[in-house]
């Protein structure tokens, strides 16, 4: 008997199948409080905007901020992007050294759901502030 394989991140878990997968997205430059929509990047392929498929959900799992420059304390703001409106899933502060101006925030488990035709947008705070930004999660049926 062939054992399943599993998915996931942290404490939750989806069997693989044909309609789940793993998607990993990223803010492949850095951006400032314009707001930024994530990406999907295949192999050897320029990145394009991850907008969840008709019939799934994004379950995004996982995700990493990375402050590239910032004043001492700054964050921002996770949406989901869906018919030309931000919804927003959480804010984050965030507390930079003003010593070392780029700080590596740890990975931060979550659970935040994406319905079909929506992005993943993230802005920070304020203008002053420069970031990128990771994120794993699972892409299936509703």
């Amino acid at each position: 008997m062939t054992e399943p394989v599993v998915i996931g991140f942290g404490q939750l878990k989806w069997v693989k199948d044909a309609n789940t997968k793993i998607v990993a997205l990223a803010a492949t430059t850095s951006f400032t409080n314009t707001g930024y929509d994530l990406e999907e990047s295949a192999a050897g392929a320029a990145g394009t905007t991850y907008t969840v498929p008709v019939g799934k959900q994004f379950i995004m799992l996982w995700f990493r901020p990375v402050m590239n420059g910032a004043s001492v304390k700054e964050g921002f703001y996770l949406n989901e992007r869906y018919g030309g409106s931000n919804y927003r899933k959480c804010a984050y502060g965030m507390n930079a050294q003003a010593d070392d101006p780029v700080l590596d925030k740890s990975d931060i488990q979550c659970y935040f759901p994406f319905q079909a035709g929506s992005t993943v947008n993230v802005n920070t705070y304020t203008a002053s502030m420069n970031m990128t930004f990771f994120a794993l999660g699972i892409e299936t049926d509703v």
